[in-house]
């Protein structure tokens, strides 16, 4: 079953990639579209956001961490303080944990 932040990104796209992920101080912005057409891309917008962990796969060939990620999962907890604890599971190469308010998004042209 999809968790609420794959429904809100994903909505019925299916199959989706990490198209970019921006880190900055406080907020996390992650760019998705579905492998189907990589063109129909939804940023959210992650803020009050704080990285936990970064895990990457030293086993994975270099071309593994090029751009676009496939989503294996993105599964997501509300938290006690009101922000959710987000986990972004990439391929075999790539696990981004944080915590941060759910998202805001901001569709291109063609997205939902």
């Amino acid at each position: 079953m999809a968790s609420e932040i794959e429904k809100f990104l994903f909505g019925c796209h299916g199959t989706h990639a990490l198209i970019s992920l921006s880190l900055s101080i406080d907020r996390i912005v992650v760019a998705v579209a579905p492998w189907t057409d990589l063109t129909c891309i939804k940023e959210a917008v992650f803020e009050r956001a704080t990285l936990l962990s970064v895990c990457a796969s030293s086993s994975e060939p270099p071309e593994e961490f090029t751009l676009p990620w496939d989503i294996i999962d993105f599964a997501n907890t509300r938290q006690a303080d009101g922000r959710w604890k987000f986990v972004l599971y990439c391929g075999n190469a790539v696990e981004l944990v944080f915590l941060a308010d759910f998202p805001q998004s901001n569709n291109s042209a063609g997205a939902d």
